[in-house]
């Protein structure tokens, strides 16, 4: 966990001190610039980059360039990028380039980040308490389909004739097991008639209504269909070449066209070598 305690060089917007503030400060007021260094480190193989770790106070996660960081009190902009380097990549050989700065706005906040360039071999080190290893994610379009798991629906039925006389549920209305579903009134020849409640048989949510108060009911006919959808199947078809990415088992994060802003996590189920033309 970040110390919220540090203290960080305020700054006007043409990069005049103004004074220190704490790490708690900056990031609750955006109007607070404050100096900050990211380092692109280029090697024979490409950039090297790093993912932020979920600790992090700000864009927790993100992948970012191989290094950065906030400039500590009256540190300078290249002294703060040479421990960056030594405490993010290990690394402690010649001095980064430095490119120049940028106002940087961000949500919550305000940098003025002074941006180096390393061209560099290593050595890097990781440093733990800074750096995670993570697999690197493949991610893909794909075409599919997200359906209930087949044991989680129940179609509710009625095993005699008769009316409905009460009517307690809507589509998208969410359950408990027990709850009244509706009423009715059957069509035996009795003074008064039978009448009978359905209730749901399991917790879940009314995807289909099938019937209208007074409306009629037949034995076999499906007057609501319930589904438990804490846990989804979702069938994607996936191009050929990228079929070897997917595995059984494998955990996967998937994000929906109709839910840009969430993720939702799971594992594969199984693959089907079938082939569509």
């Amino acid at each position: 966990m970040q110390r919220q305690d540090e203290i960080f060089c305020v700054v006007d917007r043409d990069d005049n001190v103004l004074g220190y503030r704490t790490r708690a400060e900056c990031h609750a007021d955006p109007s607070l610039i404050h100096r900050s260094v990211s380092v692109i480190v280029e090697t024979s193989e490409g950039l090297l980059m790093q993912r932020r770790s979920p600790r992090k106070d700000s864009s927790p996660g993100f992948w970012d360039v191989a290094c950065s960081g906030h400039v500590d009190g009256d540190e300078t902009y290249l002294e703060a990028a040479v421990r960056e380097l030594a405490e993010e990549i290990g690394y402690t050989g010649p001095a980064p380039e430095h490119l120049g700065t940028i106002l940087t706005e961000l949500p919550g906040e305000t940098e003025m980040a002074g941006v180096f360039r390393l061209v560099a071999d290593g050595p890097f080190g990781l440093i733990l308490p800074e750096v995670e290893l993570r697999p690197l994610e493949k991610v893909f379009p794909a075409l599919g389909v997200v359906d209930p798991e087949p044991g989680r629906v129940a179609a509710v039925t009625s095993r005699v004739a008769g009316r409905v006389t009460k009517l307690a549920v809507v589509e998208g209305q969410r359950l408990k097991a027990g709850d009244l579903l509706l009423e009715l009134e059957s069509r035996v020849v009795a003074d008064p008639p039978p009448r009978l409640r359905l209730t749901a048989p399991m917790d879940g949510v009314v995807l289909e209504r099938n019937v209208t108060p007074g409306g009629a009911v037949e034995p076999d006919k499906v007057l609501l269909m319930l589904a438990d959808l804490s846990e989804l199947d979702v069938v994607a078809q996936v191009q050929e070449g990228r079929i070897a990415s997917v595995k059984p088992s494998q955990r996967v994060r998937i994000r929906a066209l109709a839910h840009p802003d969430e993720t939702f996590v799971g594992r594969v189920k199984a693959t089907a070598a079938t082939l569509s033309r």
